[in-house]
């Protein structure tokens, strides 16, 4: 048998060392390349209304970013990375960007919608 690294078993990397940074970058990256597949057809699109991009939120983006998250130990760098992408959905969702400045809280109180972190 050969000694690997990783090993990728049903979309989930097994890190030789138990770290999960390279599952985390995984997750985000892929949750990252639906966001820009659909960017300007539902998200980016103005015509659309929220509950529409929330729903896409819900049932697509969100469990491909969580997906296995119930093993995950997250350190406070780790969590803010994925909260980053979870907020960048949001925000563009909201009619928001980061230069208005506001709060996540408020985005989430506005969206009625739980954060990853009380997810997690």
């Amino acid at each position: 048998m050969e000694v690997v690294a990783d090993f990728t078993y049903l979309g989930t990397i097994i890190d030789r060392s138990g770290k999960i940074d390279s599952e985390i970058s995984n997750r985000i990256k892929k949750a990252n390349a639906v966001y820009y597949q659909i960017y300007n057809t539902v998200i980016g699109k103005c015509e659309v209304c929220k509950n529409v991009k929330l729903h896409f939120y819900k049932s697509v983006s969100l469990p491909i970013l969580l997906y296995g998250a119930e093993s995950w130990i997250l350190t406070d760098w780790q969590e803010s990375r994925v909260t980053a992408v979870e907020m960048k959905f949001l925000q563009r969702t909201a009619g928001k960007m980061r230069r208005d400045h506001v709060q996540d809280e408020r985005i989430h109180q506005e969206l009625g919608i739980a954060s990853v972190k009380e997810i997690l």
